[in-house]
């Protein structure tokens, strides 16, 4: 796309984030309690926190007694049921949001880096976020391109959708029998 809009000045496209946001927090949330838990029973600070430990808090469940036991020791009300609203009422939602704000930021200077590197991200829209719940259950972006299709796109795209209407994989059938590992 870099490439098009570099060899195409006039070409512009739209980018519609399409957020996970519901997930994306309740990830955000059981990741920032369980590490609170590693930090206060390790004995770390938030600044001593490594890759290392990272990587231990991201393994740890959500349903280890253990960590159920901490929560319900530290919050001390009965009227929280679930995991969620305990970690929810540990950590708070402004961590939490402050969090997917700062990933939604990453996200999006990740895709323009491409785009910045070629010297036409003045090409490019990025629309407002908008909260979905996708088909495959991970945030994308929405990609609108506004000019005139070139011929070779076109092209390339009829012949993608002649492939998607046979059934190639009959042609690679003995090649996939020959494959095959002995049992």
């Amino acid at each position: 796309m870099a490439d098009f809009l570099a060899k195409h000045p006039d070409a512009t496209i739209t980018v519609y984030p399409k957020q996970y946001a519901l997930k994306e927090k309740e990830y955000i949330l059981f990741f920032e309690a369980k590490k609170k838990h590693y930090l206060m029973t390790h004995h770390k600070s938030a600044e001593s926190f490594g890759k290392a430990d990272s990587v231990e808090v991201d393994k740890m469940s959500i349903k280890n007694p253990l960590f159920g036991q901490f929560l319900d020791k530290q919050l001390k009300d009965s009227m929280l049921f679930t995991i969620q609203a305990k970690c929810n009422r540990f950590v708070g939602s402004t961590i939490v949001n402050t969090k997917f704000e700062q990933l939604c930021r990453e996200r999006a200077n990740a895709f323009m880096a491409e785009f910045r590197k070629k010297g036409v991200d003045k090409q490019i829209k990025i629309a407002k976020g908008e909260n979905v719940i996708p088909y495959n259950g991970f945030s994308f972006y929405q990609i609108d391109y506004n000019g005139e299709f070139p011929e070779a796109l076109i092209k390339a795209y009829r012949k993608m959708n002649d492939l998607n209407e046979e059934a190639p994989r009959k042609k690679f059938e003995k090649a996939r029998k020959n494959n095959k590992s002995p049992q």
